[in-house]
């Protein structure tokens, strides 16, 4: 997929934040993917897959006995929509609004 939608996205955005307000927001979200990721981390079970850079990131399961697909419908029966990759055994999460980070973390 082309990321022209993600570039004029991007572009709006910060047509309308200014550059500090865009900035800011940024920060903001890498700061709520890193705790979202620690998290993750702290979660017997599951990994982060990879080392992602921005916030958008992968969770598998360390633990082959552990089916990362239920773990994704527990959570979307919470309300939060894991997204999945096909053909491998993992969900992928970005986070979209950082108010929702202390409700993920105790979900």
């Amino acid at each position: 997929m082309p990321p022209g939608g993600n570039i004029a996205a991007s572009w709006v955005a910060m047509r309308a934040l200014g550059e500090d307000g865009y900035m800011k927001r940024a920060k903001e979200l890498m700061d709520a993917t890193d705790q979202l990721k620690d998290g993750v981390r702290k979660i017997e079970g599951l990994k982060i897959l990879g080392s992602p850079h921005m916030t958008c990131f992968a969770i598998g399961a360390a633990d082959p006995e552990i089916d990362i697909q239920a773990v994704a419908d527990v959570m979307d029966g919470k309300g939060l929509n894991f997204n999945g990759i096909i053909q491998i055994t993992c969900r992928y999460f970005k986070p979209l609004n950082i108010n929702q980070r202390t409700y993920i973390l105790n979900a």
